[in-house]
């Protein structure tokens, strides 16, 4: 980022849409339309496709790098994925078109914003449930999570 120039292009499925990194920079998880795939920072290679649900839109990493939770636009689900393996081993159904995820500092809440629905759904990461849905303005697209 030092000059601010494309050092490298990775050919990625259709689609790649958005992008986490893991925390020591090693990895990048990126969604595209039809899979989630693992980016070695340095390599600048695919690692991995990991199937996810359909339409793979939004990825975050828990800030203890132990998993990421995907929004799948297409089936209305969350899938979460153990990065220590690169395995799917929840899906989570929340509400209508899911797709940007924020995980809490702590690693204990994820929050999907439900662009079909207007709402945001809460998952407890302890065991992957959701545990509230709220009600929010037209066309929840985004959020983030401010510390205090």
């Amino acid at each position: 980022m030092k000059n601010n120039k494309v050092i490298a292009t990775i050919k990625a499925d259709v689609g790649p849409d958005q992008i986490a990194f893991t925390m020591n920079r090693k990895l990048a998880y990126v969604t595209t339309d039809n899979n989630v795939l693992v980016i070695g920072i340095h390599s600048r290679r695919i690692l991995k496709k990991i199937q996810a649900g359909r339409k793979p839109i939004g990825v975050a990493i828990t800030p203890d790098n132990k998993f990421a939770y995907v929004g799948n636009e297409g089936d209305n689900t969350v899938s979460v994925i153990k990065l220590i393996n690169n395995k799917v081993i929840a899906t989570i159904p929340v509400g209508i078109k899911p797709g940007i995820v924020a995980i809490t500092k702590d690693s204990k809440y994820a929050y999907v914003a439900n662009f079909g629905e207007n709402t945001v759904s809460v998952i407890r990461i302890r065991d992957n449930k959701v545990i509230k849905t709220l009600k929010v303005g037209n066309a929840a697209s985004g959020l983030a999570i401010i510390p205090l």
